[in-house]
């Protein structure tokens, strides 16, 4: 391999324009593994330099795999990424999006209960439409965008199943602590728009629980990844109750101007 051990240090990745790195075998731009990337912000470990072919390369290890990054996408702090509103106006949702919680699962051991979990999804909600209403912007809403409905009709969860969905589960894919699926598509000249939210179950209730639970609702206005280190939005959203940024209002009143 043409690298040589260095001593660990954490790198992030950043100057992508917000759109992350994919996961490479080797020191090639054709040598993309799968469809996994770590996107802008993530954190990961220094482990070897490129060295011949791979001068311009570093060989890091992430919390899924490790890949060859080039230098110039890697940074020694966290980096202010862009945020950008990431659905095609001709595929914005109408406000509000309803969503509902499914209930847990019978037996299911983690660390909040159906109560918690409503609660969570109420408060999440609240933040987003207070402080869409409240914006000193041209735009600010008038009404709400987020309408959490309370629990879903049925305690199944399913893709695309006209439904927009809040589950738990034990273990999010990626290890992350929640995950965000959002399917706007134009069927027979009509929008349909899902988005289905999944939260791992071993979340403490109160904060931690609340600011997940906001940072996925974020992701079903529309909102990518972006802004500062702390940000309610960036892709480590940090500790402390959940609180939105000027510029995540900015960026969602501007995209859902009439």
């Amino acid at each position: 391999m043409d690298c040589e051990p260095v001593e660990a240090t954490g790198v992030w990745i950043a100057n992508t324009d917000g759109q992350g790195v994919a996961v490479r075998d080797d020191c090639l731009d054709s040598a993309r593994v799968g469809r996994w990337a770590y996107p802008a912000g993530s954190r990961l470990q220094l482990v070897a330099a490129g060295t011949g072919r791979c001068a311009d390369w570093s060989f890091v290890r992430g919390r899924e795999s490790t890949t060859w990054v080039r230098n110039r996408y890697l940074a020694d702090k966290e980096p202010t990424i862009p945020l950008r509103f990431q659905i095609p106006a001709a595929l914005r949702p109408e406000l509000p999006i309803p969503l509902c919680t499914v209930p847990l699962a019978e037996g299911q051991n983690g660390q909040f209960n159906d109560a918690q979990f409503r609660a969570a999804a109420s408060e999440a909600a609240r933040i987003w439409n207070t402080t869409l209403q409240a914006a000193a912007h041209d735009h600010a809403l008038t009404g709400i965008a987020i309408d959490y409905t309370g629990d879903c009709p049925s305690d199944t969860h399913g893709a695309l199943n006209g439904r927009n969905e809040i589950y738990v589960v034990a273990t999010v894919p990626g290890s992350w602590a929640g995950r965000s699926s959002v399917w706007p598509r134009m069927v027979d000249g009509a929008l349909q728009y899902e988005t289905d939210i999944a939260i791992t179950d071993q979340l403490r209730p109160g904060c931690e629980l609340d600011r997940v639970m906001a940072h996925e609702m974020g992701h079903s206005l529309g909102l990518g990844h972006g802004g500062s280190s702390g940000d309610l939005m960036y892709l480590h959203s940090g500790g402390g109750c959940p609180s939105t940024s000027t510029s995540e209002i900015e960026v969602l009143l501007d995209a859902y101007a009439p």
